[in-house]
């Protein structure tokens, strides 16, 4: 084995590790009823799902056409 592929391995094994702790991290956040988070994520969610539903009203004549 050389350096680049030693390199390599090591910057995987890191890159995996970091990414199912922080996954694990936040599900334990957002898991949790009075958590910062799950609040936010929810008023995002609410903002985005109000924001669709205008922009599909604007543009109703565009979209109802194709339904019929």
């Amino acid at each position: 084995m050389n350096k680049s592929e030693v390199t390599k391995i090591v910057k995987d094994e890191i890159k995996r590790f970091i990414t199912r702790e922080l996954d694990n991290e936040i599900s334990k956040i957002l898991k949790g009823n009075n958590s910062k988070a799950r609040k936010e994520s929810i008023e995002i969610t609410k903002e985005g799902l109000t924001k669709l539903a205008e922009f599909l009203w604007i543009r109703r004549n565009v979209w109802k056409g194709d339904i019929k």
